[in-house]
């Protein structure tokens, strides 16, 4: 689903510029599709290759502690209090 520059940034809490440079980038990797309409740019993933490649990365992230030697495992009740948030996939953020 494409989403807009403005929205990315928004939802992300990161600038306007800083998120359309990097989608921009993403865009010239052939990462994402960007489609303009009228003054707002909206971004997409590229293709199925790309969006199971994403949905592989968030299923690691949400797996692994991104904090521990070499990505090592960790269990939700080995997980110091307030490293909650450190779960959320990136999806959550289409709401």
């Amino acid at each position: 689903q494409a989403t807009a520059v403005s929205d990315v940034a928004a939802r992300s809490g990161l600038s306007l510029s800083l998120v359309s440079h990097h989608l921009r980038l993403l865009r010239m990797g052939g990462l994402v599709a960007a489609d303009r309409r009228g003054r707002q740019v909206f971004y997409a993933v590229a293709d199925g290759h790309v969006a199971h490649m994403l949905s592989d990365m968030l299923a690691h992230v949400t797996q692994c502690d991104v904090g521990a030697p070499h990505g090592h495992a960790v269990k939700p009740e080995e997980k110091p209090a307030g490293e909650a948030g450190r779960d959320t996939p990136i999806a959550s953020l289409d709401r």
